[in-house]
């Protein structure tokens, strides 16, 4: 979660949906006005010092529900802010979940107690989706809905990223105040695997069909 105060928006970041790329933009060019940023689950004390910003109230991960709490909590008014987050195809992003388990969670020193039960129920594709209950890793809509409602005003795709993108910078900045090259995407934390319809058999399809039936719909985004 990333916040500015000055410009009064919120980005909400829904896990491995181009979230990384979009916090290292508007906390690195100072023309996004960032004000708080949130904190990641591993941080130390020492890193807390370092980084003035960074806020030990609001986890990178939270969603709508503590972000409202967090503005109540200091006498924000939630209501005057520019709500924004990304996502992306369920399938997708199950497939990209699942490599980001391998190729980062289960090569890091450090992890949080859930990353490592999840690692270690996914030795299979298969076993991943059919952990998804417990884990509840992958699912999107909880991050961007309370009480039952989207409580964000905007929500790009991963799919139509820099155009979506685009639609945002021209909402929380005056136009002639930052240039294209200046918030051009970076693409940060991606993960290496194949198109993710080669990862599923009619099974699976209809596992992350039920699983994920919200996120479909709140996305936009058609079942197979």
């Amino acid at each position: 979660m990333i916040i500015s105060h000055r410009l009064k928006y919120v980005f909400i970041h829904i896990p491995k949906t181009g979230g990384t790329s979009v916090r290292d933009i508007l906390t690195h060019n100072n023309k996004f006005s960032c004000d708080v940023i949130s904190h990641w689950d591993t941080i130390t004390e020492e890193q807390f010092r370092s980084f003035p910003r960074v806020s030990r109230d609001l986890k990178c991960h939270h969603g709508v529900r503590r972000a409202k709490e967090y503005f109540d909590e200091n006498n924000l008014d939630w209501d005057s802010y520019f709500k924004f987050s990304f996502m992306r195809n369920p399938y997708d992003l199950h497939v990209s979940n699942y490599h980001y388990l391998h190729q980062v969670v289960g090569k890091k020193n450090r992890n949080t107690e859930e990353q490592e039960e999840t690692y270690k129920n996914a030795t299979s594709f298969e076993g991943y989706l059919n952990d998804l209950k417990r884990s509840r890793a992958g699912f999107q809509d909880i991050y961007i809905r309370d009480e039952g409602e989207v409580k964000v005003d905007f929500i790009g795709k991963l799919e139509t990223m820099e155009l979506d993108w685009k639609r945002i910078v021209d909402t929380i900045l005056p136009k002639e105040i930052i240039t294209e090259k200046e918030y051009k995407i970076p693409y940060l934390n991606k993960t290496k695997h194949k198109h993710f319809s080669e990862y599923y058999t009619p099974e699976l399809t209809n596992l992350v069909n039920k699983a994920c039936e919200m996120d479909f719909k709140v996305g936009g985004y058609k079942m197979s």
